[in-house]
C-alpha cells in the first residue's frame, strides 16, 4: 500500500500515540479523515467544473459520432465488395479464351 510496509505504518502511529496521547489519537484521526475527505470532494468538483469547462463531453460525442459513421462506411464497403465480387468472376471468365470450344465449319 504506497510503497509503505506494515511495520512503518506501525511505527508511525506508535510514536504518534507517544506524542499526542491515547486521548487526542481519535480526535486527530477524525480531522484527518475529514480533511482527506474534504480534499478528495474538492478534487472531484474542480475535475468536473474542469470536464465541463474545456468540452470534453462535447469531444467525446464528436468522437462518438465520426466512429459510427467510419463503421457505416465499413459495413457499406463490405457490402458493396460482396456485391462486385461475383460480378468480378463473371468478368474474368468472359476474357479468359474457353479453349474447348470446336470450330464447325
Amino acid at each position: 500500500m504506497f510503497g509503505i510496509s506494515f511495520s512503518e505504518i506501525l511505527l508511525v502511529l506508535i510514536i504518534s500515540l507517544l506524542v499526542f496521547g491515547p486521548k487526542q489519537l481519535p480526535q486527530i484521526a477524525r480531522t484527518i479523515g475529514l480533511l482527506i475527505y474534504t480534499l478528495k470532494s474538492n478534487f472531484d468538483n474542480l475535475k468536473q467544473h474542469l470536464y465541463q469547462e474545456t468540452g470534453i463531453k462535447e469531444l467525446n460525442k464528436t468522437k462518438d459520432a465520426i466512429a459510427n459513421s467510419c463503421l457505416n462506411l465499413k459495413n457499406q464497403l463490405n457490402e458493396t465488395f460482396i456485391q462486385v465480387k461475383p460480378i468480378k468472376k463473371q468478368k474474368q471468365s468472359f476474357e479468359q479464351p474457353d479453349l474447348f470450344i470446336e470450330d464447325h465449319d
